[in-house]
């Protein structure tokens, strides 16, 4: 058995609440990111910009889905009940 000291709580279950803690925070920023590539792409095909600049910017977006892919299957992963021993 393993001593811990503190709040009462936990020493894993406080290392787990830190990890969702900073994806949340990670997955926030991912999403205001894609807000603002929609925005910038909108923006871009209604002034009529070069074919180049909207691919770019449909490229990036597509990046940044991916990312958001794999940080909402890390805080589902770490929002499962696990029980320390």
């Amino acid at each position: 058995m393993v001593e811990h000291r503190g709040n009462g709580e936990h020493p894993e279950l406080l290392e787990r609440r830190r990890q969702l803690l900073v994806w949340r925070s990670l997955a926030a920023l991912i999403a205001v990111g894609g807000l603002l590539g929609v925005v910038r792409l909108v923006r871009d095909l209604l002034a009529g910009t070069t074919p180049g600049s909207v691919i770019y910017q449909a490229i990036l977006l597509t990046v940044n889905a991916a990312l958001a892919v794999l940080v909402v299957a890390r805080l589902r992963s770490l929002r499962r009940p696990r029980h320390p021993r």
